[in-house]
């Protein structure tokens, strides 16, 4: 029994890895595109090209928050429901299905929100491009989710980086043939959509989706995906408040001369955010396997290692931005950003505080106890970032606003990170004292 449960651990160390090694690949080659492809953008169609792109594609972001948090509950449910079958095609039969009534929303708002004019600087094709794109995305966007709950993380990978490649390429064709906004559009959402639909094609043919759910059996899961998604959703919106706001803020509060230096530290915030998710679908999974299972030693394992990495990481940060951040920002705009008062050390907390959250978070989503608990919490932190922000900038001199409005904002971050890791902590330290009276109970 033992040697079996060594072999098992042995071969999920295995996977993990070799999932976490074509995710760094995948990365390193997502940057490459990013960097690359602002260049044969800005380079075909000039800076004003390159904005109608980026605002058009920024514009329709808000879309994945009509999934109502599928995004985490997904996977989550899947990997409970993993020994019966019918309840995890039933779990992704209803996932998708809500998928196409959030992309039919998220188009029809858009429209509204065009037809009664309320903003003049978003209008043409590239925009319309966009709304079909990213609604067209969000339907088969879940497909992503199906493969990380079904232990698929590293073909997925695999799936993005021949995305990313396609993307570029047809960047680059576009650039040197026929070069437009609305195609460049295209360009990015083909490195987005390719991945997800290629992973459709694998299993939906065994989902028989021309038997559809009775409206009892939808509206059940539904609840279910919803329920759970609730915990998700909110840590969605809140991680809006805290990447997109900012700069919104300064904006309001005449603070511009810090826009750009806090746009770039968030920016590159993004960039390792955004590597760090190399980890958090492996973490996820095998914490939710863990619980499904009970296997205690195998969730205090992968409990130790996000916990470990998200130490190294806030360590790594805390130091980023104060010793490099200068030299980064001199050789990244030639010298025409530079960072303001107080605003590395401002970056480099808020910066910390925000990915140690990002790794926390799957190891808690997985457990429905954590997230009955805590679903409120998410909720709060996402006005209570804002207004904390304000308050702060407004208190301190106007050549430290921007400083003041990322700490105000890392302040509150703080204490729920603080409230996530002492839950976390006393989960642990509960069930060592329960194995303890268990044993001291046997013997």
């Amino acid at each position: 029994m033992q040697r079996d449960i060594e072999h098992n651990h042995r071969g999920v160390m295995i996977r993990s890895l070799m999932a976490a090694g074509v995710g760094v690949a995948g990365k390193i080659l997502g940057l490459f595109n990013q960097i690359a492809s602002v260049v044969l953008i800005s380079g075909a169609l000039g800076a004003d090209g390159l904005r109608e792109q980026m605002l058009a594609i920024a514009f329709v972001s808000w879309f994945n928050l009509t999934l109502c948090g599928m995004h985490t509950s997904l996977p989550v449910l899947l990997v409970r429901s993993a020994p019966a079958a019918e309840a995890s095609q039933l779990l992704i039969k209803t996932a998708f299905i809500l998928a196409v009534l959030g992309a039919l929303v998220s188009v029809a708002l858009t429209l509204l929100i065009l037809n009664l004019k309320l903003t003049n600087s978003l209008v043409g094709a590239p925009l319309a491009t966009a709304i079909i794109c990213n609604a067209i995305t969000i339907v088969f966007g879940l497909s992503e989710k199906v493969f990380h709950g079904t232990d698929r993380i590293a073909q997925f990978n695999v799936l993005n980086m021949i995305g990313t490649l396609v993307s570029l390429g047809t960047t680059f064709i576009l650039a040197k043939t026929y070069p437009s906004a609305s195609g460049f559009v295209i360009a990015f959402y083909l490195g987005v959509l390719l991945p997800p639909l290629a992973a459709t094609v694998q299993f939906v043919p065994r989902l028989d989706f021309m038997k559809l759910p009775s409206l009892t059996e939808f509206c059940a899961s539904a609840r279910q995906l919803i329920g759970v998604g609730v915990f998700g959703l909110g840590y969605e919106v809140a991680s809006y408040c805290k990447l997109q706001a900012p700069l919104a803020l300064l904006a309001l509060l005449d603070l511009s001369s810090a826009i750009a230096p806090i746009g770039l530290g968030l920016r590159l915030l993004g960039l390792i955010s955004g590597g760090l998710t190399i980890a958090i679908p492996i973490l996820m999974l095998q914490i939710g396997t863990a619980i499904r299972t009970q296997d205690e030693g195998s969730r205090r394992f992968w409990t130790r290692t996000g916990l470990g990495i998200a130490a190294a990481t806030a360590v790594v940060i805390v130091a980023l931005y104060p010793l490099v951040g200068p030299a980064i920002f001199q050789a990244w705009t030639a010298g025409s950003v530079a960072l303001g008062p107080g605003q590395p050390i401002a970056l480099a907390v808020f910066s910390a505080i925000f990915l140690v959250q990002n790794l926390v978070f799957p190891l808690i989503a997985p457990d429905p106890s954590f997230a009955t608990q805590l679903r409120w919490l998410f909720w709060l932190e996402g006005p209570s970032v804002i207004v904390a922000a304000v308050v702060s900038a407004l208190l301190a001199p106007a050549n430290y606003g921007g400083a003041a409005l990322l700490g105000g904002a890392a302040f509150v971050m703080g204490i729920v990170s603080l409230i996530l890791l002492t839950l976390l902590v006393g989960r642990r330290f509960s069930d060592s004292r329960g194995n303890v009276l268990r044993l001291q109970k046997h013997s």
